[in-house]
């Protein structure tokens, strides 16, 4: 019989039973074969600013480079679902971030002694509201023959400059903007108006004066677009506006106030949607808020 040695086995034998006859010689042959392997699986690491990650969202090509600087792409992997998501104290989100693997690259003892050069890149899918990263790096897996029918791979990441970092991670931020613009109506009963005969003031939810603005002879008053942008999304802002007192003896001047409410929903693309809603706005140690606004679709 033959021991067995780690990395071998058996691929075939011959005389290896019978009787050896008195002062006759006999051979037993045995035929060995030696293998070694290892696995290493490349990862790509995803960090998304302003908003949740979905699953299978961002896409990153696995290339393998030659020696002679040719590039070979061998696979892509998506981003799994978000394994961390950090949140505002707001409760908006902060960023999120989740893995691509791209799956078993296979060495055996005849790779023992070579090194290897892969390059991770992320493709830009062109998808509105993101920023997409250009990063790139470079996997070096070096592979050792343990003797043993294992391999050890000595795995190093770089980036485009060539500094050894620990991961691919690439960068990407959520973008979205969207604005809207109040306004108010003036109604003046027993004459006509006349532009900027009346003075009005926007307040936000601290109670301070964010904008001022005259009515127009038509009695609309309109004031300044407000804009929001990913920071704000989940979130509802009140408002409120009253008409200053004038001078003109001959008017009663108007001393109520009327309250708005701007919920802020994302779209997904870039762009933000903004409910408004109408109330007699509501003050508090906590500032303006309304109860049960009216919306306007």
């Amino acid at each position: 019989t033959e021991d067995k040695e780690p990395g071998f086995t058996l691929t075939s034998s011959a005389n290896t039973e019978g009787t050896i006859q008195p002062n006759k010689a006999a051979e037993a042959s045995f035929t060995n074969t030696y293998s070694a392997k290892a696995t290493f699986s490349p990862v790509a690491e995803k960090l998304l600013l302003n908003r949740e990650l979905l699953r299978y969202q961002f896409v990153f090509d696995l290339y393998q480079i030659g020696e002679d600087g040719t590039e070979t792409q061998l696979r892509s992997a998506s981003n799994g679902r978000p394994d961390t998501v950090a949140k505002r104290e707001d409760g908006t989100v902060e960023s999120s971030h989740a893995t691509a693997t791209f799956g078993a690259l296979r060495y055996t003892q005849e790779d023992a002694g070579n090194t290897y050069t892969y390059k991770i890149v992320e493709r830009d899918t062109g998808k509105d509201g993101y920023t997409y990263s250009t990063a790139s790096y470079t996997v070096a897996v070096a592979v050792t023959d343990n003797g043993d029918g294992t391999l050890s791979l000595d795995v190093v990441y770089r980036d485009s400059n060539g500094q050894v970092v620990e991961g691919a991670v690439f960068g990407n931020a959520y973008k979205a903007a969207g604005e809207i613009t109040l306004r108010a109506w003036k109604d003046l009963q027993g004459r006509s108006l006349t532009d900027d005969e009346f003075t009005f003031e926007l307040l936000d939810e601290n109670g301070d004066v964010i904008d001022t603005k005259p009515n127009s002879a038509d009695g609309s008053i309109v004031f300044d677009a407000l804009r929001y942008d990913e920071t704000d999304i989940g979130k509802t802002y009140h408002y409120a506006v009253r008409e200053l007192a004038g001078e003109d003896p001959t008017v009663i001047y108007d001393s109520s106030e009327y309250g708005y409410s701007v919920e802020v929903l994302d779209n997904g693309d870039g762009t933000l949607s903004l409910n408004q809603g109408f109330a007699t706005p509501i003050y508090s140690e906590t500032g303006i808020q309304c109860e049960t606004c009216r919306g306007t679709g």
